[in-house]
């Protein structure tokens, strides 16, 4: 099984409200393609783009007045300015077993032939310019998953920067063919029922851990394909040094808030989690939109947090805040 988490970003430049791609127009600016060019030399070590039947690059011609010393110090200094340009404190050196996965060269190539805006499908990622991938870690499982349809992943997205805000967030599981016993494939439509949950206290022998229901999806299909389910509320953390109360706010420094987020509608499945009022309204709402509005994700369950501050008199107060962390979500 492949499983890719991609993680949407909207990256502030300066404190300005600024796109990071929205002044970089890679075809028409030539200042870019001159960038993207030199790039190009400090990847690859060696490019040629002939402009006359001699043969000699652009890059040749260019630096051909100057010593080698000289040569070397534009060429860091353009690295440094690109460097700048894609928001990179140093040049990276990945390692050989890097796998670029499929989806994202996919998004890069709808990117190239579609406008210069990135473009999603997720409505909330619609204000991000920057996307991460992240494969599963190859570790054992720890005893979570006592069935045969159940799979525990891992995954680390702690190098995130602080500065970048998420704005969503999906986990891409691919579904393979079904293969009968004689490895023939059925050339039939199957259901899948896909439940994504978040750990939120591990367990161990004698104790089942602790998990939420992120986000479950049901598909029908005969062939290999990927699934996108939304697992924003499993990533998304408020941090209290984002508004400025790091200052007084002794810990935590941030907290898991979640919040629920979803359409309401006929059938409803169990995991909706809907009243009997809720099925009622929007049975009402069917039959005449305008005398009622329809039923609401909404917080079912919330649970408190301890915080530890400072008062406005410079005393040290621990206190529980009630009703700060959705729990549940359900359709009211």
């Amino acid at each position: 099984m492949l499983v890719y988490v991609d993680i949407y970003y909207y990256i502030p430049m300066d404190g300005q409200h600024v796109f990071q791609f929205i002044d970089v127009q890679f075809h028409h600016d030539l200042r870019i393609l001159t960038f993207l060019f030199l790039a190009c030399v400090l990847v690859n070590g060696i490019v040629t783009v002939d402009s006359s039947d001699t043969g000699n690059s652009l890059l040749d011609k260019a630096l051909s007045n100057y010593n080698d010393k000289e040569k070397q110090n534009i060429i860091q200094n353009f690295e440094s300015k690109l460097l700048q340009i894609f928001g990179l404190k140093s040049r990276p050196k990945p390692s050989s077993d890097i796998i670029i996965p499929q989806y994202m060269i996919d998004l890069y190539n709808q990117q190239i032939s579609a406008s210069n805006n990135l473009q999603f499908a997720n409505s909330k990622a619609a204000s991000a310019n920057t996307i991460r991938s992240f494969v599963h870690t190859d570790k054992p499982d720890s005893g979570s998953c006592n069935e045969d349809s159940c799979v525990r992943m891992e995954f680390n997205i702690s190098n995130i920067p602080e500065e970048e805000v998420l704005t969503a967030a999906e986990l891409r599981v691919f579904l393979d063919k079904h293969i009968s016993a004689n490895n023939i494939t059925r050339r039939k439509i199957l259901r899948h029922k896909i439940e994504v949950y978040e750990i939120m206290r591990p367990g161990n022998t004698n104790v089942d851990p602790v998990t939420r229901l992120v986000d479950v999806k049901h598909v029908k299909t005969k062939n290999a394909t990927w699934v996108s389910l939304d697992i924003h509320p499993a990533v998304l953390k408020w941090h209290f040094d984002k508004v400025g109360w790091n200052d007084w706010i002794v810990a935590p420094s941030g907290y898991n808030a979640f919040f629920c987020d979803g359409e309401c509608h006929w059938p409803y499945a169990d995991h909706l989690n809907a009243t009997n009022h809720a099925i009622v309204q929007d049975l009402v709402h069917s039959i005449d939109p305008r005398s009622v509005p329809k039923p609401c994700c909404v917080p079912t369950e919330l649970s408190p947090i301890s915080l530890l501050y400072i008062d406005e008199h410079d005393k040290v107060v621990l206190k529980a805040y009630q009703d700060m962390v959705v729990e549940g979500c359900g359709c009211r």
